[in-house]
């Protein structure tokens, strides 16, 4: 459709004419004259568009002219100036249009009802366009549709589209509509269409409108109302002013789910809209970045959102954060993944009713952040977490381990698959290299992973891994005794106090004899005699916690009497006939998947066959 001048209102939104990239019209008119130029100057008589660009690299400026403001842009250098010409701006699609393309005609006419004459093609187009996006207005041969990856950009012919959706075209079974960088513009229906929509779309649940031309939340409600049983409302990448309080927005009132990502918003728009959705329990506000504080509403709400995302809006400190989060009472669930904050201070504050934390790509550095975050969240059940790769690159520069990594001994069979402590060949943790800074996270999962469940009381996941009973007791010890071994300053250590109470039949002493560092954990092991049978007779021992599995120990074995080839493990017992004779193999353990304990006490004796 070709626009002119006075076809275009200011505030609305449109696509370029030629780049594609949609954007805002802030001003029409003519451009103040320069020093140099006289009042009959072209820019006296020339029009022109003054817009803002949805994406800012394809700004100019910030709605000045040689100095002068004339309009305001909401980013930094995303305005521009357009002389107006015919095609350079141009809408898009409507609801209706859009419904049409992707999902089949509104209306299937009975037969009765066709005119003679005329296909079915032509008969089931009941709502008329201008046939730029594959709306059809008459019999077409070859309708074109959008390439779906091509953001709009794209156009191919389908041949007999039309059939395809007239077979296919039942609009009542949808439950989830997906218009997404179609760039609808508003509902584009008569009254009697909106009544019939209602009917035909009310099982809908989910509706995707990102990548809109929509220009007010006025035409978003419009077209909810078409989907009377809607809950969940998709609107990424939509640039949709902030509401009048005036404007009634009832179809809204049912929606739960909301997405908002890259949407340009602030936090108090984000209220500002809320307040016409008071059933909002889950909502998504990714990459907004204009989104840099949580202001203090002075009063609760959002009275029953339980999940709110913020991942990638760059809001700077923690002080930044926590105002608005004190005024949502019903919280369960917070991701602000890949947000700058980077220390958490202390604080006597708490959310008892935050759950679930994920922390992906996080700014944190140090242990003290995470205990820290423990006295926020103490009620916290599953966190997810890893840190940025600036991150994960400072703590590696003060985290080099000297000698190599082994297998970790001291902790049970489900804590061993995800967690590696340094340790000599019996288990007992290295002395790390000099220099290291233990405060910090090392940024690998496995080694930071006992520390993160001993820090959190109430966690039963971490990375969606379900945390066992004896692996939080492992992870527990660990946290006791790397505390002991490299941090003096104990006092400092979150939850140091209560699990040495926990733990008070256990040592957490140092005990140093002649530099080499003795844990509590070593007091827990037991020592098995190993004894290889064929070609390697050379017997050995080696020290394993008793919740350690079956496969740990026969990996250590394998370690140890360095075979890499297939070896079986065997419970014996001592020979009937007293010394000399060999011992009996009784169970074989190959492929046991339990504990040591279950098997073993301390001095018991483990048969070997190496192949």
């Amino acid at each position: 459709m070709t626009l002119s001048v006075g076809d275009l209102q200011t505030g609305k939104r449109y696509l370029h004419g030629k780049n594609h990239q949609p954007l805002t019209l802030c001003y029409i008119g003519h451009l103040p004259p320069t020093a140099s130029e006289g009042a009959s100057s072209s820019n006296q008589t020339q029009i022109w568009y003054g817009v803002e660009y949805d994406d800012p690299s394809r700004g100019r400026h910030s709605g000045t002219f040689e100095g002068i403001q004339v309009f305001k842009t909401r980013r930094k250098g995303a305005g521009a100036f357009l002389k107006a010409s015919e095609g350079i701006l141009r809408p898009g699609p409507s609801f209706v249009q859009a419904l049409q393309d992707r999902y089949g005609p509104v209306l299937l006419p009975s037969p009765g009802n066709r005119k003679p004459g005329v296909s079915d093609t032509t008969a089931t187009e009941v709502i008329e366009g201008d046939g730029k996006f594959g709306s059809g207005s008459g019999k077409r041969e070859n309708q074109q549709v959008v390439l779906g990856s091509s953001r709009g950009n794209i156009l191919v012919e389908a041949p007999g589209m039309e059939d395809v959706q007239r077979r296919v075209s039942q609009l009542e079974r949808l439950k989830e509509i997906g218009l997404e960088g179609v760039w609808i513009s508003g509902l584009g229906a008569e009254k009697e269409v909106t009544v019939l929509l209602r009917e035909k779309l009310k099982g809908v649940r989910v509706l995707n409108l990102s990548r809109n031309l929509l220009s007010s939340w006025q035409d978003v409600d419009t077209i909810v109302s078409c989907c009377i049983g809607l809950k969940i409302l998709v609107l990424n990448e939509s640039r949709i002013p902030r509401p009048k309080y005036e404007t009634p927005l009832v179809a809204l009132q049912g929606i739960s789910e909301l997405h908002l990502g890259q949407c340009g918003m602030t936090w108090a728009e984000v209220l500002g809209l809320s307040t016409y959705m008071p059933k909002l329990d889950t909502l998504h506000l990714n990459d907004n970045d204009l989104l840099v504080e949580l202001d203090d509403p002075q009063a609760e709400i959002l009275p029953d959102l339980r999940s709110l995302s913020l991942e990638g809006c760059p809001i700077p400190r923690w002080k930044n954060l926590l105002p608005g989060l004190v005024r949502i009472p019903a919280l369960t669930l917070l991701n602000i993944s890949s947000v700058p904050i980077a220390t958490i201070p202390k604080s006597n504050t708490e959310y008892p009713t935050l759950t679930q934390l994920i922390l992906y790509n996080t700014s944190l550095e140090h242990w003290s952040d995470i205990h820290n975050l423990s006295q926020y969240f103490p009620n916290l059940q599953s966190l997810r977490i890893s840190l940025s790769p600036s991150t994960f690159s400072a703590a590696h520069d003060h985290s080099q381990i000297s000698g190599n990594e082994q297998d970790p001994s001291t902790m049970s069979g489900n804590a061993q698959d995800h967690f590696k402590i340094p340790g000599d060949a019996q288990g007992v943790p290295k002395k790390l290299g000099d220099g290291q800074d233990h405060s910090r996270m090392s940024g690998d999962d496995r080694s930071d992973r006992p520390l993160y469940i001993a820090v959190f009381p109430q966690l039963l996941s971490l990375n969606s891994t379900t945390i066992s009973a004896s692996e939080r007791r492992d992870a527990e010890l660990f946290y006791l005794s790397h505390v002991d071994r490299y941090l003096p300053n104990k006092q400092d250590w979150g939850r140091y106090d209560d699990l040495a109470k926990t733990y008070e039949h256990q040592s957490v002493t140092l005990q140093v004899d002649k530099g080499v560092v003795k844990s509590g954990l070593r007091s827990k092991m037991i020592t098995l005699d190993i004894i290889p049978c064929g070609a390697y007779p050379k017997p050995f021992q080696l020290s394993i916690l008793p919740s350690a599995s079956i496969t740990l120990m026969i990996r250590k074995i394998s370690k140890q009497i360095s075979k890499s080839n297939h070896i079986t493990v065997w419970t014996c017992r001592d020979p009937l006939g007293g010394e000399g004779q060999d011992r009996q193999k009784v169970a074989d353990l190959t492929e046991e998947k339990g504990e040591v304990g279950s098997w073993f006490v301390d001095g018991d004796s483990v048969l070997v066959d190496v192949f």
